[in-house]
């Protein structure tokens, strides 16, 4: 009786790690504690290749917009690549999200930081996300359509925001 309970107990603990394997892919990744997310967004015609401290090089232009996320430490500097040349050196809060987006002023490159972290709290939701990357709109706004709902509404320059 005892071997056959044991191996009903090891039956029911392998299929609930296996079905946790199986949710833990609908939740949206978490950075490890005290580190961060960060990615590179393009909003520019002309492709360029983006680098974020030690994660890949990926080109990012009219066809892809956005880098992957890569981990940095939170509050150490990390370093920010653009077509193989140092453009900054950069830190942000632990446990947060970012988005870096390039902007060329003469002939240096600076970044403007966007904070991504307000938005959905419910990891199985999909979550819309709104950036007002034009300078010179102080009231971005998002609708689907003439005629249909507004889906972001007053958004800042250089802000976002979800849904």
């Amino acid at each position: 009786m005892f071997p056959l309970a044991v191996a009903l107990t090891l039956a029911a603990c392998s299929a609930s790690a296996a079905a946790e394997g199986v949710l833990a892919q609908l939740y949206a990744a978490r950075p490890p504690a005290g580190s961060s997310f960060v990615r590179v967004v393009n909003p520019h015609v002309n492709p360029l290749q983006a680098q974020v401290a030690q994660g890949p090089v990926q080109e990012i232009g009219p066809d892809r917009q956005a880098t992957t996320y890569a981990i940095v430490k939170g509050n150490q500097p990390f370093d920010v690549r653009i077509d193989g040349k140092l453009a900054g050196t950069l830190q942000v809060a632990p446990d947060t999200f970012s988005t870096l987006v390039p902007r060329r002023d003469g002939g240096r490159l600076s970044f403007s930081v966007i904070d991504d972290n307000a938005g959905a709290q419910d990891a199985l939701k999909a979550e819309l996300r709104f950036y007002n990357l034009a300078t010179d709109c102080p009231a971005g706004q998002l609708s689907v359509s003439p005629s249909g709902p507004i889906l972001f509404k007053d958004v800042e320059p250089g802000a976002s925001a979800a849904r």
